[in-house]
C-alpha cells in the first residue's frame, strides 16, 4: 500500500487536472507536498521509535494515509486533494523507515530485496485501476481503493493474532566491530539515494504526462505503458533480491547501465513503441539499486552507525523524490513536456555517477578497515 499512491498519482493526474482545471505542470505542487510530507515524518521516525511501539506509530500512520486517499478521492477543490497528498506521504513516511530498519539490520539482502519488490508490485497495479476504466472519474475509483486498502490494514494490524508482532528497531549496540561511518562515504551515501530515487518516482509520475500530451496517446493506453515501467521495476528488484547473494556489486553495476540505456530510448523514442520499451528497461535498471544500497549499509558504515545512516538515506530518498520530480515540472513549466524525457536521462547520468562514486569509496573503505 506505500507503492500504489506512488504508482497511482502519476497516472491519475491527466484526468485529475482536467477535472480541477490544473496545468499539466501542477503535478509538482502535489509531488512536492507529499514527498516533503514523507520526508518530515521519516526524519522524526526514528525520535518516535524510541519514544512509542512501533505498532501504534503504523496504526496512527495508516489512519492519516487512510484519510488523505479519502480527501484525494472525494475533492472538488485541488487545495483539498494537495492536503490528503501530503496526509498520504506523512503516513508512508512514519512507516517505510520503521520496517526497512528492521529488515535492513537483519542483513537480509533477499528479505530486503523481497519487501521493496512487493512495494514496486503496489505501484506496478496502481496504472490497472486507470487503465481499467475509461471513465474519466476512475482517478476517484483508484484513491477511494487506496483509502479502503489502508482503513483494511489498520483492521490487519490490529488484529488479536497480529498485535505485537511489530517491533520497534533494536538499539544499536554500545560496542560493535566492522568499518566506522566516515562522514565523506554518509555524505556520497545521502546524495545517491537521493538521486535513485529521485530518478525513479520522477519516471513513474512523469512518463503518462509525456505519453498522452506528447505521444498522443489515450489515458487508459498510457496507463498500461506506466504499468510496464512498475511491472519490470518489480520484475528486477524481486529478482536481485533472491538472486543476488554475495554480489550485490554487480547487480548494481547492471542496473546503472540499464537505466541509462532506457532514459536514452525514451528520450530519442523514434516511435511508441520504442518510448514504452525504454521506459520499462529504465524502471528494470532503476529497481535493484534501492533495495540494494539500503542492505549494504550496515557493511559500509557499521552496525553502531547503521539505523541512523538508514533513516538519513530514506529522508535523503524521499527529498530527491520531491525535488527532482518537482525540478522537472518546472522545466515543463518553461518548455513543454518535451522537456521530460531529456531531464529523465540526465538525472539518470547523475544516479549512475553517484551510485559508481559510493560503490568505488565502500571498496576502498573495506580494504582499509581490513
Amino acid at each position: 500500500m506505500l507503492g500504489v499512491p506512488d504508482g497511482l498519482l502519476g497516472v491519475a493526474w491527466p484526468q485529475m487536472r482536467r477535472a480541477h482545471h490544473q496545468p499539466a505542470s501542477a503535478l509538482a505542487v502535489l509531488l512536492l507536498g507529499g514527498t516533503c510530507a514523507f520526508f518530515a515524518t521519516s526524519s522524526m521516525s526514528g525520535l518516535a521509535a524510541q519514544r512509542f511501539r512501533a505498532q501504534p506509530l503504523v496504526t496512527a500512520a495508516a489512519v492519516a494515509a487512510a484519510l488523505g486517499a479519502l480527501a484525494v478521492g472525494t475533492s472538488t477543490d485541488f487545495r483539498v486533494a494537495v492536503v490528503g497528498v501530503v496526509l498520504l506521504g506523512a503516513g508512508g513516511g512514519m512507516i517505510d523507515p520503521l520496517l526497512s530498519s528492521i529488515t535492513s539490520l537483519d542483513d537480509n539482502a533477499r528479505l530486503v530485496g523481497f519487501m521493496h519488490g512487493v512495494f514496486a508490485i503496489g505501484a506496478a497495479g496502481a496504472p490497472l485501476l486507470i487503465a481499467a476504466s475509461a471513465s474519466s472519474s476512475s482517478w476517484r475509483v483508484g484513491y477511494l481503493a487506496v483509502a479502503g486498502a489502508f482503513g483494511l490494514l489498520v483492521v490487519g494490524w490490529n488484529a488479536p493474532k497480529t498485535r505485537g508482532a511489530l517491533v520497534s528497531p533494536p538499539p544499536p549496540p554500545r560496542a560493535a566491530s566492522g568499518p566506522v561511518a566516515r562522514r565523506g562515504d554518509v555524505v556520497v551515501a545521502l546524495a545517491a539515494f537521493f538521486a535513485v530515487s529521485g530518478l525513479e518516482i520522477a519516471a513513474g509520475a512523469w512518463s503518462a504526462v509525456f505519453l498522452t500530451d506528447a505521444l498522443g496517446q489515450t489515458p487508459s493506453a498510457a496507463s498500461l505503458g506506466v504499468l510496464g515501467y512498475w511491472a519490470a521495476l518489480s520484475i528486477a528488484r524481486l529478482s536481485a533480491g533472491a538472486l543476488s547473494g554475495g554480489r550485490p556489486g554487480s547487480w548494481i553495476a547492471a542496473g546503472c547501465l540499464a537505466g541509462m540505456v532506457g532514459a536514452v530510448l525514451f528520450w530519442l523514442h523514434p516511435n511508441t513503441a520504442v518510448a514504452v520499451a525504454g521506459l520499462a528497461l529504465l524502471g528494470a535498471g532503476v529497481g535493484p539499486l534501492l533495495p540494494l544500497l539500503t542492505v549494504l549499509t550496515p557493511r559500509r558504515v557499521g552496525q553502531l552507525a547503521a539505523a541512523n545512516v538508514i533513516g538519513w538515506q530514506l529522508a535523503a530518498a524521499s527529498l530527491g523524490a520531491a525535488l527532482v520530480a518537482g525540478g522537472i515540472g518546472l522545466w515543463v513549466r518553461a518548455d513543454g513536456v518535451g522537456a521530460i524525457t531529456p531531464a529523465l536521462a540526465l538525472v539518470a547520468l547523475v544516479t549512475a555517477g553517484l551510485v559508481a562514486m559510493l560503490e568505488r569509496r565502500t571498496r576502498a573503505g573495506l580494504v582499509r578497515d581490513r
